[in-house]
């Protein structure tokens, strides 16, 4: 073999191996960090969440369910009228540098009800978001009516600096059981 030859495959291997580090690299998953309100400490915090597991995942968008998100003043002004409590959570100077996502779940007698955002990965401009949505069954619900309604609701926290690779996000959010709630296009000013 000449020179030339070794030379030739030699860079022939360096080139395929640094497209398959490239597409590994494009395809790789990124857990993002995030913060969620505790209402006990009322504060953002990162301490690991307390879910219930009891009652049935729900599986479709309710009327009552909704999932917003704002990272801008604008956006934050414009938020519906059940979602009144996160004025009084965020300040304004937090909105410049964070993105918050609210769920909200609606107003419900039975404790087994739940809202709560556990995780949230990245793959390219896909995030995924995973929901601890549950609802008691339906034998289970009659043993509540003599409660007082509950508002189930929950906000998290993200730097915006996380995204830092993509802006035109499009957000899906999903249960615990990994089915599809709800898919929204954002875009990080």
């Amino acid at each position: 073999m000449k020179k030339r030859d070794i030379i030739t495959i030699t860079l022939s291997l360096l080139l395929i191996a640094s497209a398959i580090f490239a597409i590994y690299q494009i395809n790789k998953v990124y857990k993002i960090r995030f913060e969620w309100y505790s209402p006990v400490k009322h504060c953002f915090v990162q301490d690991k969440r307390i879910v219930n597991k009891s009652g049935k995942s729900i599986t479709a968008f309710r009327d009552s369910m909704s999932f917003n998100v704002f990272s801008t003043r604008k956006e934050f002004d414009a938020l519906p009228e059940k979602l009144n409590y996160v004025k009084d959570i965020i300040s304004l100077e937090d909105i410049e540098h964070n993105i918050f996502i609210c769920g909200y779940l609606g107003k419900y007698k039975s404790a087994e009800y739940d809202i709560r955002i556990l995780e949230i990965s990245q793959r390219q401009n896909k995030v995924e978001i995973f929901v601890n949505v549950s609802g008691p069954y339906v034998e289970n619900e009659k043993n509540y009516e003599d409660y007082k309604e509950y508002e189930y609701k929950d906000i998290i926290k993200i730097s915006k600096s996380a995204f830092y690779l993509y802006k035109n996000l499009v957000l899906v959010f999903k249960n615990r059981d990994g089915v599809e709630l709800y898919r929204q296009k954002y875009f990080i000013p």
